[in-house]
């Protein structure tokens, strides 16, 4: 099975490479498996936890929570 690095994934997916080194070491999504120097095996499967966590992300940013001039949370607090 073919792997991608991690600068070809993140080139892919259009985000920094340290964003997806860091969403991988904060554990956001399972981490790949290493070959023997230590680098990452993207392999679809991979790619596709990666893609999901970031497309999560990006629709939160798109819509954030409404900021009231009274600095109140919508919950009261």
């Amino acid at each position: 099975m073919e792997s991608l690095s991690t600068r070809q994934v993140a080139v892919a997916l259009g985000v920094t490479v340290d964003a997806l080194s860091r969403a991988v070491w904060a554990g956001k999504f399972p981490a790949p498996e290493k070959n023997q120097a230590g680098n990452y095996l993207w392999t679809p499967d991979a790619i596709q936890h990666a893609a999901n966590y970031f497309s999560n992300i990006e629709r939160h940013a798109k819509f954030p929570a409404p900021i009231f001039p009274s600095g109140q949370a919508l919950c009261g607090r």
